[in-house]
């Protein structure tokens, strides 16, 4: 591993570990300011929403102002912030404070994802994007309890700062990385240029059915399986976390070993699997196996997805394929609650899992062989 990938690494792991302390404390302080459900809802939703937003616009701040600028502006942008919510407990500006942060994190995953895929050799893509992978989910694993964890014995403003402290790292990350020498993409195709193409629509399309399936996995399956026991939601969880972080590892280095076209049908079906084995009701082994199965196939197909699309453009729209990877990843994720929420409402959690997994399968036909485009 090289110098420069080993601090952006360590700068993505601080960035990771702001997001992922204050996301599950964030309702909780909105709803403790007793503005109700709704708006503490609404915490998570300002954040996604916004980073989306700003995903889509970021790969021409890159192409205009280079990676360590784009890359500090948007750790700044997402940390500071985190340490004025100290200053108030009001709903409204908790909200507009969160809105800020979701710029910040938009552009900084947009800029990671393409500085490691420019700072990775060819023969070893794979396996750059496993470690970044590595660096990105760690945090969601360890960060989520540890924020709660945190909340209960040192209070609310503890998390906050070291939710700030977690992009200081990202900062000096980034300047000890010295990436103002890699050019980045110029940033002249975008969003709507990569979904106007279907060689990359495709295989997209099939990496959003499992983002969708994580956010319904992460909402609804506390309600369907509370407690903290072997057999509830918090210890099926943790597998997820752990084996998705594991399969994104392994998954880099399969890549470069022998191409990433063949996992992503295979991926597909271990998740679509796992959310079916989630689905049975009351099956306390049958939960463990799906939370294992799903994490295996979602990790490996992060991976795979984003190799497969770094491969089918030429090096100046890595931009734009890191951006189309991560509004994948971001919508599916944040509006697949409340379309199945809808479901879950209506026919039950397992129904809706089930449902999940029927959607897994479906997307198998975006799966298929594809020729890859003219990179010139």
């Amino acid at each position: 591993m090289s110098r420069p990938m080993a601090f952006v690494l360590l700068a993505a792991l601080g960035t990771f570990t702001n997001v992922n302390l204050l996301l599950p404390v964030m309702p909780l302080y909105v709803a403790r300011s007793g503005a109700g459900d709704f708006f503490a809802g609404l915490a998570t939703t300002a954040l996604l929403l916004t980073t989306v937003v700003a995903q889509i616009g970021t790969p021409r701040v890159l192409g205009r102002c280079g990676y360590s600028s784009t890359l500090i502006a948007g750790m700044v942008l997402l940390g500071v912030p985190s340490a004025f919510y100290v200053w108030t407990d009001a709903a409204v500006p908790l909200l507009g404070i969160t809105l800020v942060r979701g710029l910040g994190f938009g552009v900084a995953t947009v800029a990671f994802a393409a500085l490691v895929t420019d700072l990775s050799p060819p023969e070893r893509r794979g396996e750059g994007i496993g470690l970044y992978g590595v660096a990105s989910t760690l945090p969601a694993v360890f960060g989520l309890p540890l924020g709660l964890w945190l909340v209960n014995w040192l209070g609310y403003e503890t998390v906050f700062l070291a939710g700030a402290a977690g992009c200081v790292v990202g900062v000096a990350g980034v300047l000890a990385a010295r990436v103002n020498a890699v050019d980045p993409p110029d940033g002249s195709a975008g969003f709507v240029a990569g979904m106007r193409r279907s060689s990359l629509r495709r295989p997209l399309f099939a990496f959003v059915s499992t983002t969708v399936a994580a956010g319904v996995l992460v909402t609804f399956l506390p309600l369907a399986s509370p407690g903290s026991g072997l057999d509830s939601a918090a210890t099926a969880l943790l597998l997820w976390g752990l084996v998705q972080t594991a399969a994104r590892w392994w998954a880099g280095r399969a890549t470069d070993r022998s191409g990433a076209e063949r996992l992503i049908q295979l991926s597909l079906v271990l998740s679509g699997l796992g959310m079916l084995a989630v689905s049975l009701p009351e099956n306390p082994v049958m939960l463990l196996t799906g939370a294992v199965l799903n994490g295996v196939g979602f990790g490996v197909l992060q991976n795979a997805t984003l190799s497969v699309l770094t491969d089918r453009v030429p090096r100046s729209e890595y931009g734009m394929i890191s951006t189309l990877w991560n509004v994948g990843f971001d919508a599916g994720a944040g509006a697949s609650p409340l379309v199945f929420g809808l479901i879950a409402a209506g026919a039950g959690y397992p129904f809706a899992f089930a449902a999940t997994a029927a959607l897994i399968f479906a997307s198998l036909v975006f799966a298929r062989p594809d020729a890859v485009e003219n990179k010139t």
